[in-house]
């Protein structure tokens, strides 16, 4: 069954290794008869120079519409599908020279073929592209590999983060001031309506008109009271009402003009107290536009260094893909030349060829191991507290979301995000 592999656009200067054995049998029969040429050209499917029969086509052409089949049936190349491609071509180039060697060990030709063709330089050279083609692999690999370590998060957000830091210092310390004045105006509205429960119970003792109030009934004795007990008890209720006389003939005059103080006390309090409230609004909005910021930087750069990874992610794991592929060939096709060397070698001996032929895929080829990593996944850091999230209004602003600006969305509105 025929084995497909993706492929990439036709490139032509690849075609060159397929062209290697055509190239090495003219170029060394040049000065032998016609009929060792035709007989050449004839095992190898190649038409003679000059011929005109379309029929026949050359190692070349066949090859080359091989791969153009090939090509078009996996249009829209990936990354190194050029490795992949030469593969192939060294491929046929390996198979038509073992297809050869088998024909002219059927025919009982070996030691002529050996003598006429310049097999082992085929082989060596085969050889070489095939190793060749193994670093090519391995670089291929690598570079692919860089592409994918080369994308990283490098959002230098230093300067917003610390605009934002001195604007949340500027907010902390409103923040204080506001509650400061608000401490103020209590205790501005507290001492203002002390003054005016005094003046309220000094209007009341103006009803007495000055009078010594003091109930008849306090003069009688009380049920088991001796005469001192009774004096005792008389004077501190006489005290008491003279106390309260006194306090009823005095001028409100003082209290209202502390009043009138007071109110206006209390009136400058509130407004101070009103515009750090609104100043301390304007540094929170503040706050939170510097937090976007932060967050809109982060974003954009996590965004664009997952749009390059999961990119180069996608490329490498193709590279992997094809380049496993390739190494499958390359092995493969080393193979092959390890046994064609064994028949050069083994000449006439039936015994060696024999040999030979055993020399199946359980032959060992050393190459040095491609080492493959593994992408793992686009972690990108980015920021859990942003306006308005409830982990940013609980850290900020003690999870009153009223006092939010959202970067988008509503006021005053928790967000998901």
């Amino acid at each position: 069954m025929k084995e497909v592999y993706r492929l990439a656009q036709p490139q032509s200067h690849l075609l060159a290794p397929i062209l290697v054995l055509q190239s090495y049998f003219f170029c060394n029969h040049a000065g032998g008869t016609q009929d060792e040429l035709t007989l050449l050209q004839s095992s190898l499917h190649m038409a003679q120079p000059g011929s005109v029969d379309s029929k026949q086509l050359s190692l070349a052409g066949a090859i080359e519409r091989e791969l153009t089949n090939e090509v078009e049936g996996h249009a829209g190349g990936v990354t190194g599908d050029a490795i992949l491609m030469e593969a192939i071509s060294l491929k046929n180039s390996v198979e038509q020279l073992e297809v050869l060697t088998k024909l002219r060990l059927s025919e009982g030709r070996m030691v002529e073929f050996v003598t006429d063709v310049p097999v082992k330089k085929l082989i060596a050279n085969l050889s070489t592209q095939l190793r060749s083609l193994h670093e090519k692999s391995e670089k291929v690999t690598m570079e692919s590999w860089q592409n994918v370590i080369r994308c990283k998060p490098n959002a230098n957000v230093s300067v917003a983060e610390t605009a934002f830091k001195n604007v949340k210092a500027g907010y902390k310390n409103c923040r204080w001031e506001e509650e400061t004045l608000e401490v103020n105006v209590v205790q501005c509205s507290v001492e203002l309506e002390a003054i005016q429960s005094m003046m309220s119970s000094v209007q009341k003792m103006k009803e007495v008109k000055g009078e010594l109030m003091v109930d008849k009934t306090a003069c009688k004795a009380a049920l088991g009271e001796d005469y001192e007990s009774q004096l005792r008890r008389l004077a501190n209720t006489w005290d008491d009402a003279y106390q309260t006389l006194a306090a009823s003939q005095v001028d409100l005059g003082d209290h209202k003009k502390r009043l009138v103080e007071k109110q206006t006390k209390c009136a400058n309090a509130t407004k101070l107290h009103a515009d750090k409230v609104k100043a301390c609004k304007e540094v929170a909005s503040q706050m939170d536009k510097a937090k976007c910021v932060v967050a809109d930087l982060l974003g954009k750069d996590c965004a664009a260094y997952r749009q390059c990874f999961h990119k180069s992610k996608t490329n490498y794991e193709l590279t992997v893909t094809t380049v496993k592929q390739t190494l499958k060939l390359i092995k493969k096709q080393l193979k092959a030349l390890n046994r064609i060397s064994c028949y050069v070698k083994g000449g006439d001996d039936s015994d060696k060829l024999e040999n030979c032929g055993k020399r199946r895929s359980g032959h060992r080829i050393d190459l040095p191991p491609i080492q493959f990593g593994e992408p793992g996944d686009a972690y990108c850091y980015e920021l859990r507290e942003q306006p308005c999230n409830i982990a940013y209004v609980n850290v900020n602003y003690e999870g009153k979301a009223e006092l939010c600006t959202p970067c988008v969305g509503i006021k005053g509105k928790i967000s998901d995000y």
